[in-house]
């Protein structure tokens, strides 16, 4: 069934497949038939029932940052092994900006022990607002921004240590 993708927050997955023709996603027993769809730089335009979606996005190898109604969505290929990942020691201690933009918030402070999902920094992006969060509990080491800064792509917003007995 084409490309699964699952959320880094929550594991909600997330199939695209392309059927008669059409491309179609699914998640859990709902059904979405995209009409047409448009790649840019820096946006993705998606015709559903023939009204156009744009949304503000960005790659990082294979995982694929969405920012929708002010929020940040990271889809991840499904099949990358997370439970192997966290104990063959791949922890990414860095939180890179998925795009380009402005700091409006910084949210959490050197030495915050953070579960997951918890929120670190507030950036906006083409006049939209995203919320960067944790990917797993940590500690915050460094902040490496502040407010009113503009990011790249890539660039270091935060180090993060993985906090000793808690692997997700």
């Amino acid at each position: 069934m084409g490309r699964v993708y699952r959320t880094a927050s929550d594991d909600t997955q997330f199939a695209l497949a392309r059927e008669s023709g059409t491309l179609v996603l699914h998640r859990d027993s709902a059904e979405i038939t995209i009409d047409d769809f448009e790649i840019g730089e820096r946006y993705v335009t998606v015709t559903i029932d023939g009204h156009a979606h744009r949304f503000l996005y960005a790659r990082e190898s294979a995982h694929v940052h969405i920012s929708c109604a002010g929020e940040s969505l990271c889809l991840i290929p499904a099949d990358e092994d997370v439970d192997n990942a966290a104990s063959s020691g791949s922890f990414s201690p860095e939180v890179t900006a998925p795009m380009p933009g402005k700091v409006l918030e910084v949210l959490a402070k050197k030495g915050d022990r953070l579960e997951t999902g918890a929120p670190l920094l507030l950036l906006e992006a083409m006049k939209m607002e995203q919320t960067i969060r944790t990917a797993t509990p940590a500690e915050v080491l460094d902040i490496h921004v502040q407010v009113d800064a503009m990011v790249g792509p890539g660039e270091t917003l935060v180090t993060l240590g993985q906090i000793e007995g808690e692997q997700e």
